[in-house]
């Protein structure tokens, strides 16, 4: 008698897109799409406010900052039990035709009532973000903080298996919210290009490529402070940055600010002229960019914090030096731009790792184990 595939259901606060544009993987779709290869998909549902649900979760939230306004709608406890409501709501429509739900992050509970089964992959947790960047933190009194580890700390805790991207995520499932290290399991994640063959030879440009939308948190400020130090030693090397707004302020000739890029084949263009990405992030929960950078056969540098050290090998694919720290980031930067040879040579192993460890084929082999041990429920003979 043949096995039956595990039937999963996607149950997630992240918008998913139809995989129809091959340009862009973004990285929720991708790991569903490829989770439906090996099990079968029965669907994906996001789970999110809608109409006078939706006005009414924005009004009790409000607050003048917009962006404040976001976390803090996203990140309240009586948003995490209405989100578990309408998952236990969804789960129970489609009662029989799944085996188990799988929760892309844990910003509320699937079943709440405990009477389906899920498992749930993520990048970060509440606890980490507290830790190490308070603008991811809304502030909350301190019963809404309590209340919302809680929450979260019980959705892990029944949880059938938890998937994080990284060792540095699992030890906060651990430490933070007292998970059984048994049902953890270490899975990494992919960039949101396609990986190709690499074509890249050429490491004689002596452009730096930074991509990262919050600046600030990114490093942005201590990567132009170690910039003056470059130019001064590389005054023929640029500096391209892809993501904030552009400054109203003058920039030196050296730096080039191209702001947001939503063209696929732009950022590739982009990857494929520069010598080496930088990423000096201050709080990097897992760096989904580096892995793209390195699938397009560029050496990182990157800080020594969070998973980055899961991702880069000092001194093989790139390098790492301390966060806020614009000299070691600049005799870095110095390093691999005066010297192609060590670039492609760096490039070469960054791409290799990137095929070996974090495709999304790869991502999803380490969780097929884990995934088959969870028995699927008895089904009416057809």
């Amino acid at each position: 008698m043949t096995a039956q595939k595990l039937r999963i259901v996607g149950v997630s606060v992240v918008h998913i897109r139809p995989r129809s544009d091959a340009k862009f993987v973004n990285a929720a779709t991708s790991m569903y799409s490829t989770l439906g290869e090996r099990f079968e998909m029965v669907g994906i549902k996001r789970i999110a406010f809608e109409g006078a649900a939706r006005y009414f979760s924005g009004l009790r939230s409000f607050r003048p900052n917009m962006e404040r306004w976001r976390k803090v709608e996203i990140l309240n406890p009586w948003g995490f039990r209405q989100r578990s409501r309408l998952s236990q709501e969804y789960l129970d429509s489609i009662q029989g035709q799944f085996d188990v739900a799988f929760q892309l992050h844990p910003l509320f509970n699937p079943s709440p009532n405990r009477n389906h089964k899920y498992v749930i992959s993520t990048d970060s947790t509440y606890r980490i973000n507290q830790r190490m960047w308070e603008p991811h933190v809304p502030k909350v009194s301190d019963r809404e903080h309590d209340e919302w580890v809680e929450l979260q700390r019980d959705t892990m805790r029944n949880a059938e298996a938890l998937f994080p991207w990284s060792k540095f995520v699992a030890q906060s499932m651990i430490d933070d919210y007292g998970v059984d290290p048994a049902k953890i399991f270490v899975i990494g994640s992919s960039g949101n290009l396609p990986v190709k063959p690499l074509t890249k030879t050429d490491y004689s440009s002596q452009i730096a490529l930074f991509i990262g939308y919050e600046f600030e948190r990114k490093g942005g400020q201590y990567l132009l402070k170690a910039w003056e130090q470059v130019s001064r030693v590389l005054p023929n090397a640029k500096l391209i940055i892809v993501g904030p707004d552009v400054p109203s302020t003058p920039s030196p000739d050296s730096v080039k600010w191209m702001g947001r890029i939503n063209d696929a084949d732009i950022l590739m263009k982009l990857y494929q002229d520069a010598s080496v990405f930088v990423l000096p992030s201050l709080f990097e929960p897992y760096g989904h960019v580096l892995v793209e950078a390195m699938g397009n056969g560029l050496p990182v540098i990157g800080t020594n914090i969070c998973a980055m050290p899961e991702i880069i090998d000092q001194g093989q694919n790139g390098l790492m030096v301390p966060p806020r720290e614009p000299e070691a980031l600049a005799l870095a930067l110095i390093d691999i731009l005066r010297n192609p040879d060590k670039a492609k040579a760096m490039g070469s192993h960054a791409y290799e790792k990137m095929r070996a460890d974090f495709t999304w084929d790869a991502v999803i082999d380490r969780m097929v184990k884990p995934l088959q041990q969870i028995p699927p429920l008895e089904r009416a003979s057809q």
